[in-house]
């Protein structure tokens, strides 16, 4: 049996994402993301057991990488408006600066391949959150509305901007950064 390289496996995780985010899932076969890494076919193999597989796994990774960033300054004895501000912007920056990778990640979400993700999983790193949240509304300060509503009015507008700024040449001023943020707060605090 061949030996695993981390760098090779990193590889491929990097050429999964480029050749997704030019050709879409259907396109991309293991092929065109072997050759892209570097790697032989039979390589590609040792690391994963098929094109699901390494496609499953690119996702994993981008999301812990995701929650990491959005999580990196979580402090629950903030006030949630402060918390969430500070989650909105990370979201913002990883948007803005990884935008291969959240596009990646966007396109997995909207694909028959998420149904194949523990949802529980990736939602662990944001225990925490959705505590604070839940908190939030019970003192009376967010709306009692499901929280997948208030992540909607609250993060949905930190990803368009994001790519406004990136595909449209928006300029995201801090000013502009900002009146979007605080309009999101209006949309889910009482």
């Amino acid at each position: 049996m061949r030996k695993r390289d981390d760098n090779k496996k990193q590889a491929l995780v990097l050429a999964t994402i480029k050749v997704v985010n030019e050709l879409g899932f259907a396109a991309s076969s293991v092929s065109k993301i072997a050759k892209e890494a570097g790697v032989s076919v039979a390589t590609l193999y040792i690391y994963f057991e098929n094109k699901e597989d390494l496609l499953l796994f690119t996702h994993l990774e981008l999301k812990a990488k995701l929650s990491a960033a959005l999580m990196s300054d979580f402090d629950s004895s903030l006030p949630v408006k402060t918390l969430l501000r500070g989650i909105w912007l990370n979201l913002f920056n990883f948007v803005d600066k990884e935008a291969e990778s959240y596009k990646y990640i966007d396109q997995f979400a909207n694909s028959p391949f998420n149904q194949r993700v523990d949802s529980q999983a990736i939602a662990l790193p944001y225990r925490k959150l959705h505590e604070k949240i839940e908190e939030g509304k019970r003192e009376g300060t967010l709306k009692d509305v499901p929280i997948e509503v208030v992540f909607s009015f609250l993060f949905a507008p930190a990803v368009f901007l994001a790519r406004s700024h990136l595909t449209v040449g928006f300029n995201a001023t801090h000013e502009s950064i900002n009146s979007t943020f605080y309009l999101a707060w209006d949309a889910i605090s009482t």
